[in-house]
């Protein structure tokens, strides 16, 4: 009968408004964006676990807690901060407390590229996607990220720049594990993201069963997938096809095509790499990569995603097709492509054919 009343007196939408005992922080609205967004299964688990860790690192700014990452990661300290941040009232969201963020976020991370703008954009929007109607109407609060205005950037400071020849260094890391047995997996690793172009979480969950050598087809899958654009069967370079093929007949046994754990974590709402030792080994040996009196990996924050934006230049300037290199590349906007992957200088393209 209460139940009745209550539903005659509010509309049945009134069973739909989670019960919030105590101030909301941010914890709490994790908690229920969760229950909305991932429970209803209209966000991928791993896009909201992203989305949240930019809620998070933006209300650190705005309080001033510090984070513990890099050389300074320390797992316990870095847990407490992590507790102390999801303890905090949601209301520290304000359009005030965000702008004072955003100037001081600026001022420590400016440089010539804009990178600090960038991910400033990023972590805001990705931030803001969290506040959608549906989470929002359910517990009555507004979005405190909608009036609050991104960086603006030139196009042409985003660009992408070629600083190396993909052929180049693909010659140049099988020398180095023809020498160095220990090298060849992150010489694999290499060689797959140049032959598809893949994002790292893509590389390193690839099976060999995803994979038709013969056709040179890659078939992208799973709940670790950034976007569902992301699902898509990917055309492998020829040559790196054929090298596949005999990579893969010196170990036919192998599920997965990158050296690494075979456990993978079953949890998909946050990234757990199985190859971590492989990419580093990597990560390395690109940093000390050099061509030309130059290391064009020296200052990289993702070298890998580097490798996968010169695919998308290369494809780019032999077709002259912005949508060709947007589809090959699986983007959601082919903006995205444009400000960020695409190198439009008129020096000759290298051939895509490693």
């Amino acid at each position: 009968v209460e139940k009745y009343a209550l539903i005659k007196a509010n509309g049945w939408e009134i069973l739909e408004k989670p019960k919030i005992e105590g101030e909301l922080t941010i914890g709490k609205f994790l908690e229920i964006a969760h229950e909305k967004l991932v429970g209803e299964q209209i966000v991928k688990p791993i896009t909201f676990k992203n989305n949240s860790d930019r809620l998070l690192k933006i209300a650190k700014g705005i309080t001033g807690i510090p984070t513990y990452s890099g050389k300074d990661f320390d797992r316990e300290r870095s847990t407490a901060a992590k507790v102390k941040t999801l303890n905090l009232p949601l209301s520290i969201f304000t359009k005030e407390t965000i702008e004072r963020y955003k100037v001081a976020y600026l001022a420590e991370h400016s440089d010539a590229s804009n990178g600090g703008a960038t991910t400033f954009n990023s972590d805001l929007r990705s931030a803001a996607s969290l506040f959608k109607a549906k989470v929002i109407e359910s517990i009555e609060i507004e979005n405190p990220f909608t009036s609050v205005e991104k960086v603006k950037i030139k196009s042409n400071v985003l660009r992408y720049k070629s600083k190396f020849d993909l052929s180049a260094l693909i010659a140049e890391a099988e020398k180095t594990a023809k020498t160095d047995k220990t090298f060849q997996p992150a010489y694999e690793l290499l060689l797959f993201a140049a032959g598809t172009g893949c994002r790292r979480e893509e590389i390193d969950r690839a099976k060999w069963s995803d994979i038709d050598l013969e056709n040179r087809k890659f078939d992208i899958s799973g709940d670790h997938l950034k976007t569902d654009d992301s699902a898509q069967k990917v055309t492998i370079v020829k040559s790196v096809a054929e090298k596949l093929k005999a990579i893969r007949a010196t170990n036919p046994m192998a599920k997965f095509v990158i050296k690494g754990r075979d456990d993978v974590s079953t949890v998909t709402d946050r990234k757990a790499y199985r190859s971590n030792v492989t990419m580093k080994r990597l990560t390395k040996w690109l940093r000390a990569y050099r061509e030309n009196d130059s290391l064009p990996f020296a200052d990289v924050n993702k070298p890998l995603h580097t490798i996968r934006k010169e695919v998308g230049s290369m494809l780019y300037k032999q077709t002259g097709d912005i949508n060709a290199a947007k589809a090959y590349l699986r983007h959601t906007q082919i903006s995205t492509t444009l400000a960020y992957y695409v190198d439009d200088s008129n020096q000759e393209a290298p051939t895509i054919d490693l």
